[in-house]
């Protein structure tokens, strides 16, 4: 086994025993010090992005604390989820510069743009269904929208993305652009679980959260591209925060 991919396993080891013996948010933070750790490492070995890629960056980050700012989270979350975008985005972005492997959009057209919209749409569709009959058993359905609830789900869709999943691919990618069936088997686990053992929910949700949701987000990631599944998580999130507002 290559050194990155046991690193790896034994990172998610130790986050995997902080969700199972610790309460409160310490699986959540042992997520984002992961995500931050990998993000340093990359930039130091790839150095930073263009001005370009460090500009897609800012806008990432600056839409994401918008979004904390709105109300869903606490300042020192806000302050959070901000660090970590501005610091997975600019990872992966530089690795995506370097790297055919790492698309944040497969092509640079309005055609391309448009597809992997409809791409991101059409997979949001039956996990908002299965979101929403998950949900409605312990939440009343009492659909508000407003625009301030769409706001929230920026921050989920673009941060969770990048800080909680691009940035597990784009470690892998970087030492293995062609990863083994037992790799890419790995890769799929590193930027599924992390991301679901970082919620509040018990080991046995986190497990089927991670398998019904993760995996079809690291799918897109990695089959179509990064805007892909930020669109298509940004879908759900919106459908679930107008359906239940939580």
């Amino acid at each position: 086994m290559k050194r990155p991919y046991l690193f790896l396993w034994i990172s998610f080891g130790i986050l995997f025993l902080c969700k199972l013996f610790f309460k409160g948010d310490i699986s959540t933070l042992a997520v984002f010090l992961w995500s931050a750790l990998l993000s340093v490492f990359l930039l130091v070995k790839i150095r930073m992005p263009s001005k370009k890629g460090i500009l897609i960056s800012l806008t990432l980050t600056v839409l994401v604390v918008i979004s904390g700012l709105c109300g869903r989270n606490n300042a020192f979350g806000t302050v959070l989820f901000g660090v970590g975008t501005l610091l997975s985005s600019m990872a992966v972005t530089s690795e995506a510069e370097k790297n055919e492997s790492v698309k944040l959009l497969r092509s640079h057209d309005k055609k391309g743009l448009f597809l992997s919209l409809a791409i991101g749409a059409a997979a949001a569709v039956p996990l908002i269904v299965i979101n929403t009959l998950a949900m409605s058993s312990s939440n009343a359905i009492a659909p508000v929208f407003e625009p301030v609830r769409v706001l929230w789900a920026v921050q989920p869709g673009i941060g969770e993305e990048m800080v909680m999943r691009a940035v597990f691919m784009a470690f892998c990618l970087h030492h293995t652009e062609k990863p083994s069936k037992a790799q890419s088997i790995a890769m799929y686990i590193m930027m599924s679980m992390p991301h679901a053992l970082g919620h509040g929910m018990d080991i046995i949700g986190c497990l089927i959260s991670g398998v019904i949701f993760g995996l079809p987000f690291s799918f897109l990631q990695r089959k179509r591209d990064i805007t892909a599944a930020i669109f298509s998580h940004f879908l759900v999130d919106t459908a679930r925060f107008i359906i239940f507002g939580c």
